[in-house]
């Protein structure tokens, strides 16, 4: 279920086993430092605890997964109805909020006003999405982004269905199936690909991204549904978000 590096990886070791996925199964990770590490003899295979409670998606407990039947993906919520609840929800926030001049809110921003646009059209490639997300990966390693990463291996015919092996949940979301189903339809639409991560952060390299300013606008409202805190937080605002999306080949995810 998981293959964990003993040290740091280097972005030459992450793009061989990248290659390697279409006849290993295997999907390469980088997982963000943790203190633990320190503490986990190789080869072991850790259990959640009281000090590392974020490992839990990582380390799935072996003893309660024997017997349990692999995730089915025609199981999966639908992206699309999931975000449209999502929008109504932050929309409905946004509108209440006094600290946003009208013009500022979303719903003077966004396709619709404050109706789902639905989801947005696919995008021309800049490239092939496992070159960028190994130059993605040689980037945050060289940049130091993750302080002192390992590498994981996770089974998975794409990034989406590895990240489903990682039990990967934002924070502390459990509901990580409809984020799982959201990720698969940006694989087919925009060729992400999950590079990284960390116990409240996603990292994605993207080879088709939007190129001008009204596709930014329609992928934000699926960024606002999908993770508020990107949006609210990570950036000045829904505007500034969009025009960062622009021909960027990174998305980035938080989870406060």
């Amino acid at each position: 279920m998981l293959w964990l590096s003993d040290g740091e990886p280097d972005g030459q070791t992450v793009e061989r086993l990248r290659a390697n996925h279409a006849s290993s199964g295997l999907w390469p990770m980088l997982i963000g430092d943790d203190p633990g590490w320190d503490d986990a003899p190789p080869g072991v295979v850790r259990e959640p605890s009281p000090r590392h409670p974020w490992v839990r998606p990582f380390y799935p407990l072996l003893r309660e997964s024997l017997g349990k039947p692999r995730l089915r993906w025609f199981e999966l919520p639908q992206a699309e109805p999931w975000l449209a609840d999502r929008w109504a929800e932050e929309v409905a926030d946004n509108e209440a909020n006094d600290y946003w001049a009208p013009q500022e809110r979303v719903s003077a921003l966004a396709p619709f006003g404050a109706a789902w646009p639905g989801l947005a059209p696919a995008a021309d490639p800049l490239g092939e999405p496992l070159a960028i997300a190994d130059w993605h990966a040689a980037m945050m390693l060289q940049e130091n982004w993750l302080g002192r990463p390992r590498l994981a291996l996770f089974e998975g015919a794409s990034s989406s269905e590895a990240l489903a092996a990682a039990r990967w949940a934002p924070a502390e979301n459990d509901n990580f199936l409809a984020h799982i189903q959201v990720l698969q339809s940006w694989e087919q639409r925009f060729g992400a690909r999950v590079v990284a991560l960390k116990p409240d952060t996603l990292y994605l390299s993207v080879s088709a991204p939007p190129a001008t300013p009204e596709h930014a606008v329609h992928v934000t409202c699926e960024h606002l549904a999908f993770c508020p805190d990107a949006v609210w937080q990570c950036s000045d605002s829904f505007q500034d978000h969009a025009e960062g999306l622009i021909g960027s080949p990174c998305w980035g995810f938080w989870w406060d």
